[in-house]
């Protein structure tokens, strides 16, 4: 069996994004106002004395939430995040299916 290192080696439907996100990929946006970390505009809690947490906020319907409260601008960048999700999602549906089409049912390989 051959192993293959490249990103464009990878199985249908398997994006290196995802491979990034399951390995806890660093420069991840802010969940809060969908920013870089660096450039987060999150107001600090003023129970915890942290940004970007989204348990800190009352819309998360957790027990430990401090009562802070989205602003317009977190939530647009939410909706921004979703949407960037989506297409990425739509992306690799489509490269999966084009992938598919492309290469017709082959026999498995044997791998012992």
């Amino acid at each position: 069996m051959t192993r293959r290192i490249f990103g464009w080696d990878l199985p249908p439907g398997v994006t290196q994004r995802m491979i990034d996100e399951a390995a806890g990929h660093d420069g991840a946006p802010c969940e809060c106002c969908g920013l870089d970390p660096a450039e987060c505009i999150c107001p600090e809690c003023p129970v915890c004395h942290e940004t970007g947490r989204p348990n800190c906020y009352s819309a998360r319907h957790v027990t430990d939430n401090h009562g802070l409260e989205f602003n317009r601008e977190q939530l647009m960048g939410q909706t921004r995040l979703r949407i960037e999700d989506l297409k990425q999602q739509l992306a690799d549906a489509e490269y999966s299916l084009q992938w598919m089409e492309e290469h017709p049912e082959e026999p498995e390989e044997d791998v012992t």
